[in-house]
């Protein structure tokens, strides 16, 4: 509750007092207890806050507990309540009038006592910092197609922004609230609530303002609204007035980052291979970077389930300037692969699936292996048939000349030296044996034959005595 300065005063005094007696007998905060406390902070000045207060170990309903709250505002507030072990929570709501109090960071503390015979003994106390604002607070929220995004958008859908308020006391349940929005300092006119629908087509970074009034009464500052935010500096200007209980006002800005989503990937390479050969392909997409990809191989015939991501157990690769990576791959046995891509940007994502043969080819013998053989067989048979032809025709010549200079063959004795009385005696004795022309003949012959092979004088000859 709020006092005034004088009540204030008395108050303190005796707090302090009762501190005191409390600390001196005291021993100490007890382990067994747990004091919690929180509030809904932060709120705007002249909006109420509460505070709740929280107390665990509590073992009997008939204990008598004191519940001590105070804050560091001036003039600050106090509250005391008794109670015994049913309750184990409390709450305390304060309003901070803005005739009264400024912006800026406080502290509340929250001291539980136990009943013990005859002094009041501390289990727990507990300090929590809270902000007490001039402006009413609250966010921009974005979201496209319904899902929001912290602040990147698609540079192809419609982009839909939202006021936010933190009101939870439902503070602006009866203010009239007007929004005046800004993207880039250009003025795009006001709206009647809190929404506001644009399409950043071009990829960039956008800042966007809205400037938010709210009305509690019959402000003569409602009648001109257009005006008085007509331009930056105007808002601003108000901004820096005392704030009242008849009109608030807040200035919401976020930075937005449109992007352009993925699209037009396309596959380099051949995706139809010999058993042996590398699988080679490159990857190409389009889109604003940068992207995050992996590559899964998954079983023939996988179908996309539209769940796909990158995970730890295939952490996923990042591409800063150029959306494009390999995939080289070798595949020992001859079948149907599929490479499943994954690739993102903060937009959007893709998921394809790239199918790869691989194929057996029917076993072949180089050409050399037949070539080879076939040359040298035809070499042999031509070397055999010319040594055949040329061993005939050699025959052939050596015939010839046998039949032109052979005058037949001596006799081996005939071959021998003999002495002229020698062949004297051979002479008469063939004379006898042999008729007369015929031995003639015989005795010309052989002495012509003898006169080649005998050595002697040229032209000498014998022949038969008659």
């Amino acid at each position: 509750m709020h006092l005034t300065t004088k009540m204030a005063a008395e108050t303190w005094s005796s707090f302090l007092v009762m501190a005191a007696v409390s600390v001196s007998l005291a021993s100490g905060l007890d382990d067994s207890y747990e004091v919690l406390l929180s509030s809904d902070g932060p709120t705007v000045l002249d909006a109420p806050i509460t505070f709740f207060g929280e107390l665990k170990g509590v073992d009997s309903a008939s204990n008598r507990y004191r519940w001590r709250w105070y804050d560091t505002t001036s003039p600050g507030h106090f509250q005391e309540t008794e109670s015994n072990g049913t309750v184990t929570s409390l709450n305390y709501t304060i309003v901070y009038s803005s005739a009264e109090y400024d912006f800026g960071t406080f502290e509340m503390s929250l001291t539980i006592y136990e009943y013990e015979f005859i002094y009041w003994k501390i289990i727990g106390e507990k300090h929590l910092k809270y902000t007490l604002t001039r402006e009413l607070n609250g966010q921009l929220v974005v979201s496209q197609e319904g899902v929001m995004t912290e602040k990147t958008v698609s540079s192809l859908k419609d982009t839909t922004i939202d006021v936010k308020f933190h009101d939870p006391e439902d503070f602006l349940k009866d203010a009239r609230i007007h929004y005046f929005w800004f993207i880039n300092t250009v003025n795009y006119g006001q709206t009647p609530t809190g929404t506001f629908e644009y399409n950043f087509t071009d990829p960039g970074e956008y800042d966007v303002e809205v400037s938010v009034i709210a009305y509690f009464d019959n402000s003569s500052r409602e009648s001109s609204p257009s005006l008085l935010y007509n331009t930056k500096e105007e808002m601003l200007a108000f901004r820096e007035e005392r704030p009242n209980n008849g009109v608030k006002m807040a200035i919401f800005a976020k930075r937005i980052v449109s992007k352009t989503p993925i699209s037009n990937m396309t596959v380099t390479g051949e995706t139809l291979l010999k058993h042996g050969e590398i699988v080679d392909l490159n990857i190409d997409c389009t889109g604003s970077a940068p992207w995050l990809y992996c590559i899964y191989r998954k079983e023939k015939g996988y179908n996309i389930t539209g769940n796909e991501t990158c995970d730890s157990s295939n952490p996923p690769s990042l591409l800063k300037t150029e959306c494009e990576f390999p995939i080289i791959w070798y595949f020992r046995d001859s079948d149907t692969y599929n490479f499943l891509v994954v690739i993102t940007n903060e937009v959007s994502s893709h998921i394809e699936v790239i199918p790869v043969t691989v194929y057996d080819v029917a076993s072949q013998s180089p050409i050399s292996i037949v070539i080879i053989p076939v040359i040298s067989s035809i070499l042999v048979v031509v070397i055999i048939i010319t040594g055949v032809a040329l061993s005939a025709h050699y025959r052939n010549r050596l015939a010839v000349e046998v039949a032109d200079f052979d005058f037949g063959q001596a006799d081996e004795e005939e071959l021998q030296y003999k002495s002229f009385w020698e062949r004297l005696r051979e002479s008469f004795g063939a004379q006898f044996t042999n008729g007369g022309s015929d031995s003639q003949s015989e005795g010309s012959s052989v002495s012509g034959r003898r006169s080649v092979q005998m050595p002697g004088p040229a032209g000498i000859g014998y022949g038969s005595i008659t």
